[in-house]
């Protein structure tokens, strides 16, 4: 049975695409930091309709490294890596260490490690991983956040690169939210800017679905947001407050 991997699936985002994967009937098996949490999101998916749901606590910050449970699981078709903490811009370097740790090492070490184990299968599969579009340019209010985004773009870009000179048939999926309304970003002002977990859910899963590869902004209006803030010339930039 083929079975999508959610890293992350305790978060807003990760539970949101739990449900509507489950009401698809696909199997999963889903890895958060609490364990609590974790267990009621499976029973709700099992009640939603997924074929087969399995667990495992997995906390990226004391993680030793091991993608043992990946090979475990069997017959992948997606990995998707949810994980991510908003930064602290001005924090001290043990601060940076463990946002760096989780926003673009580990990440980026499972992607790597995830595409491998999809280019071992016949049929391939999915790699999707969850970026922001904080990294399409360098802003000052969340300059460190955003540069740890872009550095995840482009490690994305070559594992991607790598898999086509492989002949591999991996689909290699960025999606790009802008700012999603959880737990993690309660403490920040209202915008209508805001977008529901939902929303970048229904995103993340009509790409996994339509079995496409490339970046997906999330919702699709972010694309014009950010293309029209890249454009925007250095020497009026440098006098917004972005």
């Amino acid at each position: 049975m083929n079975t999508t991997v959610i890293i992350g699936a305790s978060s807003a985002l990760g539970e949101a695409l739990v449900r509507l994967l489950a009401e698809q009937g696909e199997a999963l098996f889903l890895t958060g930091r609490d364990e609590a949490k974790l267990a009621k999101i499976a029973e709700d998916a099992r009640l939603r309709g997924a074929a087969r749901v399995r667990t495992r606590v997995l906390d990226l910050q004391s993680w030793d490294g091991s993608v043992d449970f990946l090979r475990e699981v069997g017959q992948l078709a997606a990995v998707v890596l949810t994980p991510g903490i908003l930064s602290d811009e001005e924090g001290d370097f043990a601060t940076w260490q463990r946002e760096v740790l989780v926003n673009f090492t580990a990440v980026a070490y499972l992607a790597r490690e995830s595409c491998s184990l999809l280019g071992e299968q016949r049929k391939g599969g999915c790699l999707q991983v969850v970026g922001s579009v904080a990294g399409d340019r360098g802003r000052q209010s969340n300059g460190f956040y955003g540069a740890q985004k872009a550095a995840l773009a482009t490690y994305l870009e070559a594992l991607a690169h790598r898999a086509a000179l492989e002949h591999a048939e991996v689909r290699v999926q960025l999606i790009k939210p802008g700012m999603v309304r959880s737990a993690m970003t309660a403490h920040l002002p209202d915008s209508p800017l805001f977008s529901p977990p939902e929303a970048v859910a229904a995103v993340m899963a009509k790409a996994l679905r339509k079995r496409k590869r490339g970046v997906f902004y999330a919702p699709s209006w972010w694309r014009a947001v950010m293309t029209i803030i890249r454009l925007v010339p250095g020497v009026i930039f440098k006098k917004t407050k972005l």
